[in-house]
């Protein structure tokens, strides 16, 4: 099965304001659409403190078990999509497309010294500065920036491409989606 990322531009302070208040109706929201969160912890009071804690920590794993943050891991895609926060959050789609996985493990082959790049190959958890098997990134405007640098670098390697049409799809794909987000938090999703 191949896998994409895909990327959308949001309002970080939305975001914040959203989930501020631990008991507001954000949350409430959110564990009305997160039932699975409730069958993974098999404890429903235990899903709601996690839903509680993760969204008026923003997004914060500090004081998650690794099952609750696991389990919170699942909510992330969820806040951004149409069912959840989309509209509220103003997530604009960047790359409908998606950029396969394969390339972005090519592009990592390419500048094995990338941080931001790395990041694009399982994902990484909000608020972490180290990869993880989450399946999404929330990457600050910096970030952005710095993804940008890493893939115009790769870009720049003289190496011969695996990938039929590497260069481009890199370019059309990625590097243009994030030129067009540069000043913007992006949240990613493999999918």
């Amino acid at each position: 099965m191949a896998y994409h990322w895909w990327f959308a531009s949001f309002e970080a302070e939305r975001l914040f304001e959203l989930f501020a208040d631990p008991s507001g109706p954000a949350v409430v929201r959110m564990v009305a659409l997160a039932p699975e969160l409730q069958t993974r912890l098999v404890d429903p009071p235990t899903a709601v403190r996690v839903v509680q804690t993760f969204l008026a920590s923003g997004l914060s794993y500090d004081d998650l078990s690794l099952r609750e943050a696991t389990a919170a891991d699942d909510l992330v895609p969820e806040i951004f999509s149409p069912r959840g926060f989309g509209a509220e959050l103003l997530v604009e789609p960047l790359s409908p497309a998606g950029i396969p996985q394969t390339l972005v493990r090519e592009l990592v082959t390419r500048l094995p010294s990338a941080s931001a790049l790395k990041s694009l190959i399982s994902g990484r958890r909000a608020g972490q500065d180290q990869p993880s098997a989450c399946a999404y990134v929330v990457l600050e405007p910096a970030e952005v920036a710095l993804l940008i640098h890493e893939v115009e670098a790769a870009l720049a390697v003289w190496l011969p491409w695996e990938s039929e049409g590497g260069p481009q799809m890199t370019r059309d794909l990625l590097l243009a989606p994030l030129r067009d987000s540069v000043g913007a938090w992006v949240f990613g999703q493999l999918v």
